[in-house]
């Protein structure tokens, strides 16, 4: 959709749109018949556009579950040979990103995921880099002085 065609499709809702109270509505009488058409087209498109939403949210949601049910039943299978194990898992969806944390170890109860596991940046070898390169310039001023 052109610059031009998404500023006529907002002229003709906003000639459209009447305010009762607070819940606006689409008065359609007020347009032309071809302008009607325009706004059912739209209102069409826009139902596609959210049944397409739902069926990806559908499929990926899915997704998660089977992955949730395979991790637990991999836990559950350790558990019973008497191991113990932590398995974490992270995931970016239509749904958003999920992080999961499963096992029967202390770190699996507690919950807390790892720098990495969450997707942060580890910017301890930045730090020691960095005061490796001060210390040797420090040394360096202080020997040549």
């Amino acid at each position: 959709m052109t610059q031009k065609d998404s500023n006529e499709s907002e002229d003709l809702l906003s000639k459209a749109l009447v305010t009762n109270g607070s819940q606006p509505s689409l008065e359609l009488s007020k347009l032309t018949e071809e302008e009607q058409k325009e706004i059912a087209k739209q209102y069409q498109t826009g139902l596609i556009n959210i049944r397409h939403k739902a069926d990806e949210l559908r499929v990926d949601i899915g997704a998660l579950s089977a992955t949730l049910d395979s991790l637990s039943d991999a836990v559950s299978e350790i558990n019973a040979q008497g191991n113990s194990a932590t398995i974490s898992h992270t995931q970016d969806s239509s749904a958003g990103r999920t992080e999961i944390l499963i096992g029967n170890t202390g770190r699996a109860a507690s919950g807390k995921f790892t720098k990495s596991q969450t997707g942060e940046r580890d910017w301890t070898p930045i730090y020691i880099g960095v005061g490796a390169v001060i210390a040797i310039v420090a040394l360096i001023i202080i020997t040549s002085g």
